[in-house]
């Protein structure tokens, strides 16, 4: 997908594509791994804080794009999702609001920093899907919350996905986890 017209030439052949932008190769360059980089990042390298606001500002781009097409749940997932932050996601959905032509709502906008949120979505979709014989058409959306507790360290997670069905009509499941903190 052309993010940038005329930008930075991609591996494809192409130039501007969302991988010269918004691809793990693309923040770290050729010198850095991942923990070296939020490491570095997070001591106050320039280079590093630089490279990675315009990787937020691409990325939030990248986002209204895909919604103003598919107007779904869009979960931010990889290996760089662990290491948003909240400020980050804040940003984040900052950016996608001020590009948004429609609403600035940005609920859509999930962080997947927990592989077991994908995992479930995946089990719900083949409980529904084989064992209910329940014909899946489209995944309406999926809600998220991230509840911290301040008690012992503990924090929710609650999925809702929303299933939308020509027999049954839209179908709501919902999984929890609880996750202590080390």
């Amino acid at each position: 997908m052309t993010l940038v017209p005329g930008g930075h030439d991609c591996y494809c052949g192409r130039q501007g594509c969302a991988e010269c932008y918004c691809s793990l190769n693309s923040l770290l360059g050729d010198s850095d791994n991942l923990e070296e980089f939020f490491e570095k990042k997070s001591a106050g390298d320039t280079g590093c804080i630089e490279r990675w606001e315009d990787y937020l500002r691409h990325l939030s781009i990248l986002i209204n794009n895909l919604h103003m097409v598919l107007e779904h749940t869009v979960i931010l997932g990889g290996h760089v999702a662990p290491y948003f932050t909240d400020e980050d996601l804040s940003k984040i959905r900052h950016y996608v609001a001020e590009r948004s032509t429609f609403d600035d709502d940005t609920s859509y906008i999930i962080p997947g920093n927990h592989a077991d949120i994908i995992f479930r979505i995946f089990c719900l979709f083949i409980i529904f899907h084989i064992f209910f014989r329940l014909p899946i058409d489209i995944f309406t959306f999926v809600r998220y919350y991230n509840i911290n507790k301040r008690k012992g360290g503990r924090t929710t997670n609650q999925l809702n996905l929303y299933l939308k069905s020509k027999e049954r009509g839209t179908v709501q499941c919902r999984g929890q986890s609880k996750l202590k903190r080390v």
